[in-house]
């Protein structure tokens, strides 16, 4: 037998209380990029990789160390290619498999939370972008097919953002949450660092991006008219220093 929990929300000073739900399971791979799961240069077409545009896996680096564990994702440039403008975000992306779900979701009562850490390089460059962003979609169909499908056939997206501070030593939180829509197969988990600032069209596009620890757990919820305050893409943003540093 499952242990339950209570889903809650913040309202006001206060907690609502709206049903009872499963113990969670995360069920994105290697979200903390300490298994090397990622491919790059590609729309995904298979589940459990990360791939998308240029990224780098690495350890600590420009005074900042990893969320959790020994590593992170390094956002480089905004296409498979290299740098390009007009094209202002980075992104790699994640097909997850939910047919464990298929029963829950087909009775309408399957919700997905995602969550997710981001950081960035301080200094005083007025040119540094502070945005971040995860994405989640829910497609009907097979996962070889999504190149085909990505912009325009998505049953439903959400979006969660970050803007993040130039404290190194911080780490900034962007959440969102979807009620999976019924006939949904399959969804796309994206993570994204953005151009918010400044366009760079040649040479670095990102002065130093990094994300970590994301995660992405389905729960059962007793009444889907219950989350009208969770959907329409749920944005939680947080302050937090990386996993073992104090203060």
């Amino acid at each position: 037998m499952s242990t339950k929990g209570i889903i809650a929300l913040a309202v006001g000073s206060g907690l609502l209380a709206i049903g009872a739900a499963p113990a969670r399971a995360d069920v994105v791979s290697d979200g903390g990029f300490e298994i090397n799961t990622t491919t790059g240069l590609r729309l995904p077409t298979e589940y459990a990789l990360w791939s998308g545009d240029v990224v780098e896996i690495v350890t600590a680096r420009d005074g900042i160390a990893p969320f959790e564990g020994a590593q992170m994702v390094h956002f480089l440039y905004s296409t498979p290619r290299g740098p390009a403008g007009g094209v202002i975000g980075s992104e790699l992306w994640q097909i997850i498999d939910v047919s464990a779900y298929r029963d829950l979701i087909d009775s309408g009562r399957a919700l997905a939370d995602a969550e997710g850490w981001f950081n960035r390089v301080g200094g005083e460059d007025p040119d540094i972008d502070t945005q971040f962003s995860i994405v989640l979609s829910a497609y009907a169909g097979a996962p070889a097919d999504f190149p085909g499908m990505w912009k325009q056939s998505e049953l439903a997206l959400v979006e969660g953002f970050a803007y993040t501070d130039g404290d190194t030593q911080t780490w900034e939180m962007a959440t969102t949450s979807m009620l999976i829509p019924v006939g949904a197969d399959f969804l796309v988990y994206r993570i994204t660092s953005t151009e918010n600032v400044f366009d760079d069209a040649f040479g670095v596009e990102f002065h130093g991006h990094y994300g970590d620890a994301f995660s992405l757990e389905i729960t059962e919820v007793p009444a889907p008219a219950s989350l009208a305050l969770l959907l329409g893409g749920a944005l939680t943003m947080s302050t937090r220093r990386r996993r073992g540093v104090t203060g």
